[in-house]
């Protein structure tokens, strides 16, 4: 079904004759026509026009296309309105018997009767800060060319041929603006009838395009819409990612009884929701509607980033279509547990930090002291400009906050107090000062599964391998000890493919085998992560390793009798920037997976599955290049350290045809590239009066460890023992 208020019928048609006719006439002028081409331009001019008044007119009729793609009405009246204009004029060439072409009369008058009669599915009006913007553009570019262009043309009237009036003057710059000058004896510079072409061309076309634009981004929730949207996210039916809607940069639209809301933002034209509705359930579908009404209203195309199963459904129902883009990696409270060989990477991390001296503490943000905020976002900071591990940038602490990557999963305001329910894991050297920290935000505490979300995870580079994994373990812990039923971590981008691609080259290697009846069961009866956010049977468990790339790989063992067996492996974590421990995991054993199998009977033994085909070893080739810009591999073999649950998340949009705009907003909001320039950049206290970093000494990172107890600089050093020790050890 198709939100309420929105045509059922398709505008497509109209758009597309606008756009036919529009490639013709800019064939018509891009070379030397064929004798079809001039036949087919007649028929949509009238007559023959010259190449730079085809040139105008195309392209006008390509942006009018668009508009009317877009459902906008402005552009269906300035399309009626040059159709009736083409059929009056027809019209009146036939009554007085003049050279033209009478039989367009019947398409003019079919096509003016259909925009008529379709004048309702174009209901988007347009935004009164484009009508402003339209103006003065219109206005600017008149007086410029009246001035420029017009002045010098009556400046250079002595080079015509003929002499001429004031009036004739008038008369050639009007024919100039409208490209269609003619054969004209002019011996003045050459480039200026056409530059006056041209010039008005482009501003015709910009004038046009703004006028058609979509609405601007809307201002971002005022304190009385974000203090309802955090008492949503406490409701019981919210998922992991409502608590990235409290962005400061992000809008909201809520369902008419108020119980559901969805989080946005507008880039390129793009409003992109991050995750799924939050609130009541039931309400979700109202706050579709009220999201999809309130987009077409504006002009906006709707997408949404990390979709889930339940979610998904209900946006398809509205005509959004979409793929799986990836997986939410979630860990059940309950049955998480350190034992077994399958943890044993994660318990030697923790293992590791322990012995390094490091010890773990969880702290509200409303209770943490000044001089400790100070100190993680001293560590934030570092963290996002740090260049690569052997040469941080000397000026990562002048750094303001916000720039991190992220939207559907990613929070700012970092230690500001604006966010106060959420939790602060951090890691403490022996000697009291932080050296990494996680934090987590707090979502469907109202109910009887609360979540905890993994928002970022930066640390010290002088911090000890495996910190991540620590933190982490003690995260759970607490969720364990304070009820939360479900921990999110990270989000696992193309994991499929990364998987498919390590599964089909490791079973290539191995004997044929079958998945016994009891290893079914037990995988059928394996509990179910994160059933809070969709509903349970929505999370598809996995119970694979992680990748076997760049380590030895332990010999398989198959049984040859009826008994069942394990197959086991180990596995190098890789380098991870993003906060999965830059070299804490290098060379260190993971163990694999045991999944229980059984030799397959002669009679009934399945095929050897084919290795990876060229698309799936293309797909993983580009995204293990891309690895040290996004970390997408890494990542994922990080997350399945922890034998998680996978929760699959998609991206969604109204038409296929978006998705090129989709993938610049996608990656402007995501990457924090310039062009967002809404984006929250919240400062923290000790950078607003600070001096340009410029016009400063910049001193060099110097180890907390390797200062006295005693000693201690300034706030404004970027030395770590300037901020006061953690006093109280938990």
């Amino acid at each position: 079904m198709l939100v309420s208020g929105r045509s059922n019928t398709a505008v497509w048609p109209f758009a597309a004759v606008f756009a036919l006719s529009g490639v013709v006439l800019v064939s018509y002028a891009a070379a030397e026509p064929p004798a079809w081409l001039d036949r087919t331009t007649v028929t949509v001019c009238g007559t023959a026009p010259s190449a730079s008044h085809a040139l105008l007119l195309g392209l006008v009729l390509l942006t009018l296309a668009h508009g009317l793609s877009r459902r906008r009405r402005v552009d269906w009246v300035l399309g009626l309105g040059l159709v009736a204009w083409s059929t009056l004029t027809e019209a009146e060439s036939l009554v007085t018997r003049a050279p033209g072409e009478p039989w367009r009369l019947v398409p003019l008058s079919l096509m003016v009767v259909s925009l008529v009669r379709a004048r309702d599915r174009f209901a988007v009006s347009p935004d009164p800060h484009r009508l402003r913007q339209t103006a003065a553009m219109a206005g600017a570019s008149s007086v410029t060319l009246i001035l420029v262009g017009g002045g010098g043309l009556f400046a250079e009237r002595g080079r015509f041929a003929a002499p001429v009036s004031a009036t004739d003057v008038g008369r050639e710059f009007v024919a100039a603006v409208a490209a269609n000058s003619g054969r004209v004896d002019f011996q003045g510079p050459s480039w200026l009838l056409p530059g006056l072409a041209l010039a008005s061309g482009l501003a015709l076309i910009a004038v046009l395009a703004t006028l058609s634009a979509a609405a601007p981004p809307p201002d971002p929730a005022d304190p009385d819409e974000r203090a309802a949207m955090r008492s949503l996210i406490a409701h019981r039916d919210s998922g992991t990612l409502a608590p990235f809607a409290l962005r400061y940069d992000k809008s909201y639209v809520f369902e008419p009884t108020g119980r559901a809301a969805i989080g946005y933002r507008v880039l390129a034209g793009m409003a992109m929701v991050g995750g799924d509705p939050i609130g009541a359930r039931d309400s979700w579908p109202a706050a579709m509607d009220a999201f999809m009404a309130e987009a077409e209203r504006r002009g906006w195309r709707p997408a949404v980033l990390g979709a889930g199963p339940e979610a998904r459904e209900l946006w398809a129902q509205r005509g959004m279509r979409g793929f799986g883009i990836g997986d939410e990696v979630v860990i059940d409270v309950e049955s998480f547990s350190l034992h077994g060989r399958a943890m044993r990477n994660v318990r030697q991390a923790v293992q590791r930090t322990e012995h390094a001296g490091i010890w773990v503490s969880v702290v509200p943000e409303r209770e943490l002291s000044p001089e400790l905020s100070a100190q993680l976002r001293r560590i934030h900071r570092a963290w996002l400009g740090r260049g690569t591990t052997r040469r941080p940038r000397p000026d990562a602490d002048m750094i303001p906050q916000g720039r991190e990557h992220g939207f559907a999963m990613n929070l700012d305001a970092m230690a500001e107090g604006r966010h106060p329910d959420s939790l602060f894991v951090i890691a403490f050297a022996a000697d009291g000062y932080a050296v990494s920290f996680q934090r987590y935000l707090v979502a469907a505490q109202d109910g009887a599964r609360p979540v905890l979300s993994l928002d970022v995870m930066p640390r010290h580079r002088i911090a000890p391998n495996g910190v991540n994994e620590r933190l982490i373990v003690a995260a759970v812990e607490y969720a364990a000890a304070h009820g939360f039923k479900t921990v999110s971590l990270n989000f696992a981008a193309f994991r499929t493919v990364l998987e498919a691609y390590r599964l089909g080259a490791a079973t290539a290697r191995t004997a044929p085998a079958v998945v016994t009846e009891a290893a079914a069961t037990a995988a059928a009866a394996a509990p179910v992560n994160g059933a809070d956010k969709v509903g349970a049977g929505a999370l598809a468990l996995t119970t694979d390793a992680t990748d076997t790339e760049a380590a030895s790989t332990a010999a398989t063992t198959t049984a040859t009798s009826a008994t069942a067996t394990s197959v086991t492996g180990t596995a190098a974590s890789a380098a991870n920037t993003t906060g999965a421990d830059a070299t804490g995991t290098e060379a260190m054993s993971t163990a694999a997976s045991t999944t229980a199998i059984a030799p397959a009977p002669a009679s009934t033994a399945a095929p050897m599955p084919a290795p990876p085909g060229l698309v799936a070893r293309t797909t993983r080739r580009a995204i293990h290049l891309m690895d040290p810009l996004i970390q997408l591999e890494s990542l994922y073999r990080f997350n399945a350290k922890f034998r998680p649950g996978w929760l699959p998340r998609a991206v969604l949009v109204a038409s296929w045809l978006d998705l090129p705009l989709f993938g610049i907003a996608a990656f402007g909001l995501e990457f924090a590239l310039p062009y967002d320039r809404r984006r929250s950049r919240i400062t923290a206290p000790e950078l607003e009066n600070r001096p340009n970093p410029a016009q400063r000494h910049q001193p060099q990172f110097e180890p907390a460890t390797e200062h006295g107890p005693g000693e201690s600089d300034s706030v404004d050093q970027v030395d770590w023992s300037a901020v006061q020790r953690h006093p109280n050890r938990s």
